[in-house]
């Protein structure tokens, strides 16, 4: 079961980046089986962990690579980011203090990352060489 699934069509060419989202759609559909499956809160909170630190990680490497390219969208892509992050620290306090799993976060989740990985990170990833690795 999969909130989102992988597409060939989410690949930029860029292959550092390309394993970088399809292991952040692995993880997110990861949180929404445990919360489908009515996985115990430590199983929750650990899979949503992974997920904003595997996250920190790829929009690290995404941000030194604009830097390093000079890629003029940088503060606007970097904003993108840190809305995303917020949802997902929002998402785990809320498990951490006893709350239910909101099927609607997991959505705005979902669908963030697939608009991000199509539109804005396409957007970036085009002005790269193909099979640039940073």
């Amino acid at each position: 079961m999969a909130i989102l699934l992988w597409e060939k069509r989410f690949e930029q060419g860029i292959p550092e980046f390309d394993g970088h989202h399809r292991h952040l759609v692995e993880l997110l559909n990861e949180v929404y089986r445990s919360a489908i499956e009515a996985a115990g809160p430590e199983t929750l909170k650990r899979v949503t962990q992974e997920l904003r630190e595997y996250t920190e990680y790829h929009f690290s490497a995404e941000e030194r690579a604009m830097v390093a390219s000079g890629y003029p969208g940088l503060a606007e892509h970097r904003e993108e980011h840190r809305k995303f992050e917020e949802m997902a620290t929002a998402f785990w306090h809320e498990l951490a203090a006893g709350g239910d799993i909101s099927v609607d976060l997991l959505s705005f989740l979902g669908n963030w990352l697939f608009d991000h990985i199509l539109m804005v990170d396409a957007e970036f990833c085009s002005t790269l060489p193909k099979g640039e690795q940073s």
